[in-house]
C-alpha cells in the first residue's frame, strides 16, 4: 500500500495546492500553495496529494481512506481500506482495496468494470497485474485486458512481449494477445538474436517475431565476443560449437572445440588444429 506523504514548504510550481498541519488539533488540511488561504480545513488523520499528474490523492479521518481532489475534497465515500495511483499516457485512476478485494475506480470515484479481484498492482510499463486464485492476468488502465486471467505467470519482457506459464509450459505471447511461442516449452528467455525455447534440456531458437528458426535442439547457447556490438552468439550442438546470427543461422558451423573472439575475425580449434574465420 502507498503510505501517505506530507510536503510542507518544499516548493513545486506545478502543485498550487499544499497540505498543512494543524498545530493545536494535529490534524492534516489543504491550502493554497501561494497566499495561503484554506481550502479544506485540518480534520484529516492522514492526506497525500498529487498521486497522480490531477492532484488528486487520498485522505482518512482515523479509519478507511477516500480520494480526495487537488482541493483536500473527498470524491468517494471513506471506504477503502487501500488506495493507489496509476496512470499511464492516456487515463488516470486509482486501485481501491474494500472487503479484501480490489477494483477500479476513476478520478471522479466511479467504478470501471464490474469485476474485482484478490490483488492487483501497476507494473513497470503501466500495465494492471490482476489475480483471481492461483492466475494471473494483465489489463490496461481503461480495464480492458491484455491477457485473460489464466496464467500462473507472468514476466512482462518489453511492452510488447510476455512470457506466460500454466500447467507447468511456458509460451510467449504479445501485447494483442497473440501467440508468438507456443506454451509446449519448460523455458523461455530473450536473448541477443531472438528468443531461447528450452524443452527437455534442448534449446530452439526464434527470432523476435516469433518465426522459429532452422537451428534447433541445440545443447548450449552462450554470450560471445563483445556484449553490445557483437550481434551473434555461441551455440553448441554434438559437443561442438559455432556462431549463430541474428537471421538465425550458422554464420561459423558448429564443428569446433574451442572459438575466440578476435577483433576482426575468429579463431577456430577443431581435433587439436587451428584456423581462422574472418567476419564476414
Amino acid at each position: 500500500m502507498i503510505q501517505p506523504t506530507y510536503e510542507f514548504e518544499r516548493p513545486v510550481v506545478a502543485h498550487p495546492t499544499m497540505v498543512y498541519r494543524d498545530s493545536i488539533s494535529g490534524l492534516y488540511g489543504v491550502k493554497k500553495r501561494k497566499n495561503g488561504r484554506i481550502l479544506t480545513k485540518a480534520k484529516y488523520t492522514a492526506i497525500s496529494l498529487y498521486m497522480n499528474h490531477r492532484g488528486y490523492g487520498m485522505a482518512k479521518i482515523d479509519g478507511p481512506w477516500a480520494i480526495v481532489d487537488e482541493r483536500g475534497k473527498a470524491k468517494t465515500p471513506f471506504e477503502f481500506d487501500e488506495v493507489q495511483a496509476g496512470a499511464d499516457e492516456d487515463f488516470s485512476i486509482f486501485i481501491v482495496k474494500k472487503d479484501s478485494v480490489y477494483f477500479l475506480l476513476n478520478e471522479k470515484g466511479k467504478r470501471i468494470g464490474s469485476k474485482v479481484y484478490d490483488e492487483m498492482w501497476q507494473d513497470n510499463y503501466n500495465f494492471l497485474r490482476v489475480r483471481n486464485g492461483l492466475n494471473w492476468g494483465i489489463m490496461k488502465m481503461n480495464g480492458q485486458f491484455l491477457l485473460p486471467v489464466v496464467y500462473e505467470q507472468i514476466s512482462s519482457i518489453s511492452p510488447q512481449y510476455f512470457i506466460v506459464n500454466a500447467n507447468g509450459k511456458a509460451g510467449l505471447r504479445n501485447d494483442k494477445n497473440e501467440e508468438i511461442i507456443p506454451m509446449e516449452y519448460h523455458q523461455i528467455q530473450g536473448v541477443k538474436v531472438g528468443w531461447k525455447a528450452v524443452r527437455n534440456n534442448l534449446i530452439d531458437l526464434y527470432t523476435v517475431d516469433g518465426v522459429k528458426g532452422s537451428i534447433t535442439d541445440l545443447t548450449g547457447l552462450y554470450p560471445y565476443g563483445n556484449t553490445f556490438h557483437d550481434a551473434f552468439m555461441m551455440g553448441k550442438k554434438h559437443g561442438k560449437y559455432g556462431l549463430i546470427n541474428r537471421d538465425l543461422q550458422w554464420m561459423i558451423p558448429p564443428i569446433h572445440d574451442t572459438l575466440i573472439r578476435y577483433l576482426e575475425y575468429h579463431r577456430a580449434e577443431k581435433d587439436g588444429k587451428w584456423g581462422m574465420y574472418n567476419n564476414a
